[in-house]
């Protein structure tokens, strides 16, 4: 098996804290707030660099919850040593109230960084 952790501290970013409770999750994480005026803008989360996986099955596992007539993306990409950005999983519009479970297959045999945009 391969688990992909990112410790808040590596990210490099200071985002506010969730302060309620996403029952499949714990530990420390980030989220980001897209609700309000501002149309068009990119929030983008970077880890750092993983190694290779090392076996089959390796997979990203994350929650979110796009609620909202007017809601955007959400990408998970795999941003490679050569720049070159592989899309592991997507959603994009309404996807109803609540938190909701997704899971991102890595299937990559090289060096990469998630991007969350």
């Amino acid at each position: 098996h391969c688990r992909l952790h990112i410790p808040s501290s590596m990210l490099g970013y200071q985002l506010p804290l969730l302060v309620w409770p996403v029952p499949f999750l714990t530990g420390s994480y980030y989220y980001l707030e897209a609700s309000g005026p501002a149309t068009g803008a990119t929030a983008v989360m970077r880890s750092p660099f993983f190694d290779k996986p090392k076996g089959l099955g390796c997979q990203v596992r994350f929650a979110y919850s796009m609620l909202g007539v007017a809601m955007g993306s959400l990408f998970v990409n795999a941003v490679l040593d050569s720049g070159r950005t592989v899309q592991l999983w997507n959603r994009t519009g309404n996807q109803g109230a609540g938190w909701l479970s997704g899971v991102a297959p890595v299937t990559l045999t090289t060096r990469f960084r998630l991007e969350f945009r």
